[in-house]
């Protein structure tokens, strides 16, 4: 919330601004057909106009009751939603898990790296892994058979 101090600071600028705005508008420039005289009727709507914005801005300060806070982060827990097919090992506390899931309509099939935190608790996944969609999973399976091939 807005201090009172700090409401009456924006009210005085508020007010000067709308004094500086009337003696503009009290005292526009002379047009006589000169470059001279054009050049100081643009800048005299120059200044005219960002006077108006600013009080404008400082209007919208003055009716927000409370400052603008950005929304707290959403905490999704650490759930698979799919079906886990199998879980590889990798050293006492990650795994590759092969899941089964379903994405905004679309199946698809997930590995993922999941490891547990050093604190213990929970088994969590991790950034590390992708999701492929279930049609293309055959495409999948034959890179993996010449992967074995190139290994042996």
């Amino acid at each position: 919330m807005m201090s009172p101090e700090r409401a009456a600071e924006l009210t005085a600028s508020r007010n000067s601004l709308t004094a500086s705005i009337q003696a503009l508008k009290d005292a526009p420039p002379q047009d006589d057909g000169t470059k001279k005289a054009k050049r100081a009727i643009k800048d005299w709507q120059f200044d005219l106009s960002g006077f108006e914005r600013m009080v404008a801005q400082i209007d919208g300060m003055l009716a927000a009751k409370t400052p603008r806070e950005p929304p707290a982060p959403e905490v999704v827990p650490w759930v698979q939603m799919g079906t886990t097919i199998a879980a590889i090992p990798k050293g006492r506390r990650a795994e590759l898990r092969v899941s089964v899931n379903e994405w905004r309509g679309l199946r698809t099939v997930d590995l993922r790296l999941w490891f547990m935190p050093k604190d213990g608790g929970a088994w969590g996944p991790s950034r590390k892994g992708v999701a492929i969609d279930a049609a293309k999973v055959d495409a999948l399976l034959e890179a993996l058979t010449l992967a074995k091939k190139h290994l042996q």
